[in-house]
């Protein structure tokens, strides 16, 4: 299972995750079962790269759109 198959199984969950650290933040705690938890602290590299990455390519994103606005002169 890839990091991308492991999330999507998360969030058909319900769940919510995110990298804190060298920890992985799951919420809401009401819907994480016993099996789910075990699953996260198993696969818990995989994921963790695979949120890292998620997050550093949205910052890419992030930081093109806003050089690009610049350029056309927007938010002046």
């Amino acid at each position: 299972m890839t990091g991308a198959e492991l999330f999507r199984q998360i969030d058909d969950a319900g769940l919510n995750v995110r990298a804190a650290g060298d920890c992985v933040a799951a919420s809401p705690a009401a819907l994480l079962t016993p099996d789910m938890r075990a699953l996260l602290i198993e696969r818990k590299p995989e994921l963790l790269a695979f949120l890292r990455e998620a997050e550093r390519a949205a910052a890419e994103v992030v930081d093109a759109a806003k050089r690009r606005g610049a350029s056309m002169g927007v938010g002046k």
